[in-house]
């Protein structure tokens, strides 16, 4: 089996509970071990590490990605005051700093692997938004599928990057390896690929030739719309695991109504348990099959949230954090690690503020 990628999982497991339940190569007694632990602190509590400012402008165009190390990448605006004052950068060993461009000034960051490559998007010398990679210091351009703009939303343990490019003026969900430029197909209009697994196991959102939103899902060169599974549009796919799950949602565009679901492998659907309000949003799942997101409380608004048990309330993760942050309301839980990590916005009642959290597992005040 490829080392780069049972590496990662194997290192991953190291972590926490969730890394072993997820990991098939780990030995029988380390599998029971793990899930003894886990089952003896159901409770889950985390530590905080705060990130600093960072920019949003909502779940469907922002993100914040980390891995198992704790790398959190993302968009800041603090290090400039231009018109788009958009920065790439990444936070690590409790430090921040930034990914650099593609000599355009603006870019930004939205995934990072296990092996801290990360993509995101960049404006070039000439312009041109495209889809770019961070890595060990270096930015580099990923190409597109006309010459034109590009970008890249995720990417994998293997550093195949998805995405969208465009052809004659319409968007396609577009791979990107090895500085070249993969056409996924469209959906009938626009088309984005938001998420990829390391089975390279596409899922995304687009436009149906009736201009209606469906998510999507890629296996195997064929591309499948949600409305074809079954799930009623419009919808969008958000992320993918290794184990085939997809993270997904349907609206009401008339309303401020969203049902987010898990659609496994085998067809089958569980609708994930709103806060108080029916308004949720699946951003990611964990191979152990954790979802994290947001979700409408009703009372304060939106809540950073995770699906420990798809069929049971959404934890509201402001109630687990250690110490508590009174200041802060955590409203949207971006990312998952294979570890149990969590990247998550917060804002800043003090600071007057949004900006960024890492959550790490810790253990639960007795």
């Amino acid at each position: 089996m490829n080392t780069k990628l049972v590496l990662p999982l194997l290192a991953a497991a190291l972590f926490s509970c969730d890394g072993l339940q997820g990991t098939k190569e780990a030995s029988a007694p380390s599998v029971a071990a793990s899930k003894s632990a886990c089952s003896a602190s159901e409770r889950r509590c985390y530590s905080v590490e705060e990130l600093g400012p960072v920019s949003d402008t909502g779940p469907e165009d922002t993100s914040l990605g980390v891995n198992s190390w704790g790398v959190v990448v993302g968009t800041t605006t603090r290090w400039s005051t231009d018109p788009d004052p958009r920065r790439a950068f990444v936070f690590k060993r409790g430090e921040v700093a930034p990914l650099g461009d593609l000599g355009g000034g603006v870019s930004s960051a939205r995934a990072v692997n296990e092996w801290g490559y990360a993509v995101g998007g960049s404006l070039d010398s000439e312009g041109h938004y495209r889809a770019t990679s961070y890595f060990g210091g270096a930015v580099a351009d990923l190409g597109s599928l006309d010459g034109g703009n590009s970008w890249s939303w995720s990417v994998n343990n293997f550093g195949y990057a998805a995405g969208n490019g465009y052809i004659s003026g319409v968007s396609h969900a577009a791979g990107f390896f090895h500085g070249k430029a993969f056409d996924l197909g469209s959906i009938g209009g626009d088309t984005y690929a938001n998420g990829v697994n390391d089975l390279f196991e596409v899922v995304g959102t687009g436009k149906l030739a009736d201009g209606t939103w469906s998510g999507f899902v890629r296996r195997k060169g064929e591309l499948v719309t949600l409305e074809k599974l079954g799930i009623p549009a419009p919808s969008t796919g958000r992320a993918i695991n290794n184990r085939g799950t997809v993270c997904a949602s349907s609206y009401d565009p008339n309303a401020y109504l969203r049902q987010s679901f898990l659609l496994h492998r085998d067809g089958s659907v569980v609708n994930l348990p709103e806060l108080g309000y029916p308004y949720t949003f699946c951003l990611d799942v964990s191979d152990a099959g954790v979802a994290v997101g947001a979700a409408e409380d009703g009372v304060t608004g939106w809540r950073a949230v995770a699906w420990f048990d798809p069929s049971a309330t959404p934890v509201d993760l402001n109630a687990r954090v250690v110490p508590a942050m009174p200041d802060v309301q955590l409203y949207m839980a971006s990312s998952i690690a294979p570890s149990g990590k969590i990247a998550v916005y917060g804002y800043s009642f003090t600071k007057n503020e949004i900006g960024g959290y890492l959550l790490s597992p810790a253990a639960c005040p007795r």
